[in-house]
């Protein structure tokens, strides 16, 4: 579903993003984890098409970013680390705003807005203004954008930070909910814990570079740190002392 090839990125001599090649397969739920600045957000704008490579590709469904951006943006549902909402909007002039953006025809979109505003919760604030509502609801109602032309892929740049416990832990459960139902989702995150407890495989950056890739259990052998209590964390911290 997803395959980067070489991805590099630079920026006035440094390599934000250096040669990445991972494979994100269908319905898996998938975690890209480093601190910031690792290059996790400029790994996701290319793959959104919202920002070019310097060198390399990548492939989304089978369509290189380089020639197939409209076509790539029909089938992703991308949510930025900030919601960048219009917020003298309800929610529901807003989702409906952007149904007509992917020509959703208008009952259609009804539908899918109220299916929406129910499964994530906002329904009692669809006629407030976006202002209006909490960090945690703006996000929520940023979610909502990214699903409402029903994409098959999801990218999400670090979907719960800055967020309150209750509704982190809802957006995770959402998440997770969404990969059981056959949703390929690709995730952000410098929280390893979110990443350990919700990602079938990770790949961990570190300076642009992939540091390490698999699932966690898959890592633990390769990295040694097969300790009963060893996480995430043990590996993450592995990987970068490898790289130096």
């Amino acid at each position: 579903m997803i395959k980067t090839i070489n991805l590099t990125k630079v920026y006035g001599g440094l390599k934000a993003v250096d040669n990445l090649n991972i494979e994100v397969k269908k319905g898996e739920l998938f975690g890209l984890i480093g601190p910031n600045g690792a290059g996790k957000t400029t790994a996701i704008k290319m793959l959104c098409c919202l920002m070019s490579p310097t060198s390399g590709t990548a492939l989304i469904n089978n369509l290189d970013i380089h020639e197939s951006e409209l076509e790539i943006k029909r089938v992703i549902g991308y949510l930025p680390e900030g919601t960048h909402l219009y917020e003298d909007m309800t929610p529901k002039q807003y989702l409906l705003f952007f149904s007509e953006i992917y020509n959703i025809p208008r009952k259609d979109a009804e539908k899918r807005i109220s299916e929406l505003l129910d499964l994530l919760r906002i329904g009692e604030k669809m006629d407030s203004k976006i202002g209006t509502l909490s960090k945690g609801m703006k996000k929520k109602v940023a979610i909502s954008r990214a699903l409402i032309h029903n994409p098959q892929i999801l990218i999400f740049d670090e979907p719960t930070v800055g967020l309150d416990p209750i509704t982190s832990r809802f957006i995770r459960e959402f998440m997770k909910n969404l990969s059981g139902r056959g949703k390929t989702v690709l995730m952000s995150t410098h929280n390893l814990h979110e990443a350990e407890i919700l990602c079938d495989r990770v790949a961990i950056l570190d300076r642009g570079k992939k540091a390490a890739y698999g699932s966690v259990e898959e890592l633990k052998k390769k990295f040694g740190v097969e300790r009963e209590d060893s996480n995430l964390e043990d590996i993450f911290l592995k990987a970068v002392e490898n790289k130096k």
